[in-house]
């Protein structure tokens, strides 16, 4: 594990340095926490026996696979990857796998930490003989309490127990009581905002088509041809609203 522990004596108001916290099972962001020790994504916690909180990837693909073959988002965030680099704010993961219809997907996942923002780029590499059907997606929650804004408009939380799709734009903007994020992708900009109301957050999720993943039969925007590397990232950064 790598993250550092609020320290004693400390107030909220005195700085520190950021920090977060990553799990190799799936690459996992367990924690990411501002320069006073306050939550941007709300902690990684088991709720009703299954994994809330945190921000994974979705690889090969986001949501439901339509033709039945691979579980919800992929086996991107249940799989061991391997950490090959770890600083205090930068971390790099690599996973390859080596068997199924994926045999031959190396994928790699760069994680940076900055005073005010966070990184994440994924890296996907085909060394098979044959197209892969690659559709990634992030699944960040982000913590809210309180009134929220989104794109400078307040909402209302529970109303995104059904998940809303946003197409075509570069960034998403989140109102918080403590902050205000701007999650942005030029790769990943179709975006799906949701929650279960089982806790304090909402997540706003970069993809690269939404929901609607076909393993079997992908969009022509997600094939990655043998011998083909792509990337895609995505940026967080906040506003403190105590600064």
């Amino acid at each position: 594990m790598f993250w550092r522990e609020r320290i004693p004596g400390f107030s909220d108001s005195e700085p520190k340095a950021p920090s977060f916290g990553v799990e190799e099972q799936g690459a996992y962001i367990t924690k990411l926490w501002d320069s006073h020790g306050r939550n941007v994504i709300f902690p990684k916690t088991e709720i009703n026996g299954k994994a809330r909180g945190g921000s994974h990837v979705c690889l090969p693909g986001f949501g439901p696979d339509e033709a039945g073959v691979y579980s919800q988002h992929g086996f991107g965030r249940d799989v061991l990857w391997q950490r090959t680099s770890d600083a205090d704010t930068d971390i790099r993961l690599e996973y390859t796998e080596h068997e199924g219809d994926y045999k031959g997907l190396s994928a790699r996942i760069d994680y940076q930490l900055s005073p005010d923002s966070f990184s994440t780029t994924l890296w996907v590499d085909n060394s098979s003989n044959a197209p892969l059907a690659i559709s990634p997606g992030f699944h960040p929650y982000f913590e809210v309490e309180g009134s929220v804004l989104l794109n400078g408009e307040p909402i209302d939380v529970t109303a995104y127990e059904t998940p809303q799709i946003i197409i075509g734009t570069d960034k998403q903007v989140l109102q918080t009581s403590n902050h205000t994020i701007e999650i942005s992708s030029y790769d990943l900009n179709t975006w799906v905002i949701w929650t279960d109301l089982r806790g304090g957050y909402l997540c706003v999720e970069p993809t690269l088509n939404g929901p609607g993943f076909n393993s079997q039969k992908p969009h022509k925007n997600e094939l990655l041809q043998p011998g083909e590397v792509r990337d895609f990232s995505y940026l967080i950064s906040w506003g403190d609203h105590l600064d």
